[in-house]
């Protein structure tokens, strides 16, 4: 079941979540070639009266994966994408 913290360390850095953006550990059989478990997908439904939300993946290494990302959301989870491109 995904939570709905504050934040989610990535890399070693507190990153801040927007309201309602949840994380948690993807479950499912296919692993993408190169991807090390555990997977988190972090979710975010800005629009909750639509079919759908924004989402991405990312593994133990911090490659992200995966995403489907609506514009409307591209905000939010900029700061996620910015701390796994970070070095």
């Amino acid at each position: 079941m995904p939570t709905s913290p504050a934040h989610i360390v990535i890399k070693g850095q507190q990153v801040l979540l927007a309201p309602a953006m949840t994380y948690g550990e993807a479950v499912g059989p296919y692993l993408p070639p190169g991807a090390q478990p555990p997977i988190t997908i972090v979710e975010y439904d800005s629009i909750r009266t639509e079919v759908g939300d924004s989402w991405i993946t990312f593994d133990r290494n911090f490659m992200l994966l995966d995403r489907n990302v609506r514009p409307e959301d591209q905000d939010e989870f900029q700061p996620v994408f910015d701390a796994l491109s970070s070095q």
